[in-house]
């Protein structure tokens, strides 16, 4: 597939990613456009994971995912409480599409995805068909689905994508000793994740300067 999901996964979310496997597995459409990456912090999740799988949706392949363990962070692994979980599950998204990256070139991906464990098949509205039965026209080998790539390509090549401009004034978020406004909050969380992949204001490329562009003006 030339398009790859970067999923981080944690307990208990267990179930919620079990089920967007079985969904997923049982679409062909979706088989054949995208490959899914589930990224763990240790490899007790990953094998518990395995184990859910095999008593929740047995007739989910084993190869219909690839599972990882992402490299601890240097300063070792944020406390699981709060925000620092978002941190968390964004690092280990980044850690997915590094490892897409470094996958051979014969099956390397050519757009990565970072996603959230709480997925379902947009098809049918999301709802389960009994089971052994197959899933409808959307997830047919030739229906929208299996145009994932051609659509997401068509997207980057026109230019054109999804926008909304947040305010600087109209909603303020109290975090107790501070406030932020929508922009400032959200230029946060895009230097953040600038930040997981080694951006910083003392770096000089172009591509460096490229992403400076992005935080400044995107919103």
């Amino acid at each position: 597939p030339r398009v790859g999901a970067s999923i981080a996964l944690h307990p208990p979310k267990f179930h919620s990613a079990g089920k967007w496997l079985q969904q997923y597995s049982a679409c062909p459409g979706a088989l054949k456009e995208l490959a899914v990456f589930i990224v763990f912090t240790q490899p007790e999740h990953m094998e518990l994971f395995k184990q859910t799988m095999a008593c929740i949706a047995p007739e989910v392949p084993e190869d219909a995912w690839v599972g990882f363990i992402a490299v601890k962070p240097k300063a070792g692994w944020r406390r699981a409480v709060g925000a620092e979980n978002q941190m968390i599950a964004a690092y280990k998204k980044w850690a997915g599409v590094v490892y897409m990256m470094d996958l051979p070139p014969e099956q390397r991906p050519e757009y990565g995805l970072m996603l959230d464990s709480e997925l379902l098949v947009f098809e049918n509205g999301g709802d389960d068909y009994p089971r052994g039965k197959p899933r409808g026209s959307a997830c047919a080998a030739d229906g929208p689905w299996s145009q994932l790539y051609t659509r997401i390509k068509a997207n980057e090549n026109s230019k054109t994508f999804p926008a909304a401009r947040v305010s600087s004034t109209l909603t303020v978020y109290n975090f107790g000793g501070y406030s932020k406004s929508g922009k400032d909050y959200d230029q946060s969380l895009i230097r953040e994740n600038a930040g997981f992949v080694k951006w910083s204001k003392m770096c000089d490329t172009a591509g460096c300067k490229e992403v400076a562009r992005q935080i400044q003006e995107a919103l």
